[in-house]
């Protein structure tokens, strides 16, 4: 949301305030810093270094922070920027997160309410946006029954419970591993390239002019 780099400053300066009086204040009153409880004891900051690119020496690469922190100077060295601006780069971001980490199914809802705000000028990304759903049923078969039938129980406990689970019915045909692998490797190949898409349409990437109604958006915008 920054139009200069004194707002870009202020920004930042409040983000620091905010998370020094948590920091300072938790730490006073518990003797426990919920910073390093945090990085040390959830799981879920790990999945954000699953991704590593092993290097001589066990000097290592993380993936998803270094595609993060590239997208954040980029998004930084473009001046002005608004709010629509923003919704594009935060969307971007967390399609390139889901693409390169480990995650479970229930957590990609975070795709969406940026999604929402962003894919409606693109028919295409719409329909990618169904194919990503889609992807992300099949790949729930990951955890058997618990993230797929189990989830109709309550309609018929006994009929549904009787199913068999779809790793079964998966192994039956080819390897689990294998099929479940595929899957996840399609919606990887298809969340980096709607992030691509939506930097593209918003900036303009490679030359390419952002659509009619995003320009006429803009004009708008800047009118009002």
């Amino acid at each position: 949301y920054r139009r200069s780099r004194r707002e870009l400053a202020l920004l930042a300066g409040g983000i620091v305030a905010i998370w020094a009086t948590m920091e300072i204040t938790v730490l006073a009153l518990t003797g426990t810093s919920p910073t390093l409880t945090l990085l040390n004891r959830y799981q879920h900051v790990d999945y954000l270094t699953d991704l590593v690119l092993p290097f001589e020496f066990n000097d290592q690469l993380f993936i998803f922070p270094a595609a993060y922190a590239l997208l954040t100077f980029w998004f930084f060295e473009r001046d002005p920027l608004g709010s629509r601006d923003y919704v594009s780069v935060g969307a971007a971001v967390f399609l390139v997160m889901f693409a390169l980490i480990f995650f479970q199914p229930a957590y990609a809802i975070w795709l969406v309410p940026l999604l929402a705000l962003t894919i409606d000028r693109d028919g295409r990304l719409i329909g990618y946006h169904v194919l990503q759903i889609l992807l992300l049923g099949l790949f729930a078969f990951h955890w058997g029954t618990q993230m797929t039938t189990d989830l109709f129980l309550p309609l018929n406990p006994s009929g549904i419970g009787a199913l068999p689970d779809p790793q079964t019915i998966i192994g039956a045909q080819v390897p689990a591993y294998w099929f479940l692998g595929l899957v996840r490797s399609l919606f990887t190949a298809l969340s980096l390239w709607m992030a691509y898409r939506l930097l593209r349409t918003r900036f303009g990437l490679r030359g390419a002019r952002p659509e009619p109604t995003v320009a006429l958006v803009e004009v708008l915008d800047e009118v009002g």
